[in-house]
């Protein structure tokens, strides 16, 4: 799973009679997070990220291991001895 897709959703039950619907979303991918105090403000908060996630995912993708890994990688050409 993508964490450019990924939540993390935290609902908490405060005491008394309201209980309401309360907690915290964060954004895997991002860190973003947000403190919600009703349905359509976590729903406000996931369509946003989404949609941000969303037009950075139609750029291309640069994978930092691979990116790493090729400039690390040795040349394959060979040098040829100096004459002598």
């Amino acid at each position: 799973m993508s964490t450019q897709r990924a939540f993390v959703i935290q609902f908490l039950k405060r005491p008394g009679p309201d209980d309401g619907f309360t907690g915290r979303a964060e954004h895997v991918g991002s860190g973003e997070a947000v403190h919600f105090a009703s349905p359509d403000e976590l729903i406000g908060f996931l369509l946003r990220v989404n949609g941000a996630t969303a037009r950075s995912a139609s750029q291309p993708r640069v994978d930092a291991a691979a990116a790493g890994a090729q400039a690390a990688r040795p040349s394959r050409r060979t040098r040829r001895p100096a004459p002598s």
